[in-house]
């Protein structure tokens, strides 16, 4: 996102966010960095001026906060 790719981004923040539950693996060691994927995923829709889907992605982190 930093180099104004934030389509590219938030594409690859959504196929990284379905490898951990997809797998099976226990997501609490996983927890820490889904609240990332899931904020930077918010962020860069922001950006691109998707502000419904941003808010959704902003409250799915949330709630694991």
């Amino acid at each position: 996102m930093d180099f104004g790719k934030n389509e590219e981004a938030v594409g690859v923040l959504n196929y990284v966010l379905g490898m951990p539950s997809g797998n099976q693996i226990d997501t609490r060691i996983f927890k820490p960095l889904i609240k990332f994927i899931l904020n930077n995923a918010g962020l860069g829709v922001t950006y691109l001026g998707n502000y419904d889907k941003a808010l959704e992605y902003h409250f799915r982190s949330l709630l694991l906060r």
